[in-house]
């Protein structure tokens, strides 16, 4: 195992960003759009938090 995945392991924030975009990609595929379309509208109405915005772009 790598160092890098040792740390995101033991990462909460990661854990809750990596949620977050399981929980877009599932959701996406239920409504039968693009997962970057269902991502720009809930960033549209401000629901995407800063630092998984940065992680998209």
């Amino acid at each position: 195992m790598h160092n890098k995945e040792k740390t995101m392991d033991n990462n909460p924030e990661y854990d809750k960003i990596h949620l977050a975009i399981m929980a877009i990609d599932k959701a996406a595929r239920k409504m039968n759009v693009p997962k970057t379309e269902l991502y720009d509208r809930l960033n549209k109405q401000n629901l995407v938090h800063d630092r998984l915005s940065k992680i998209h772009s």
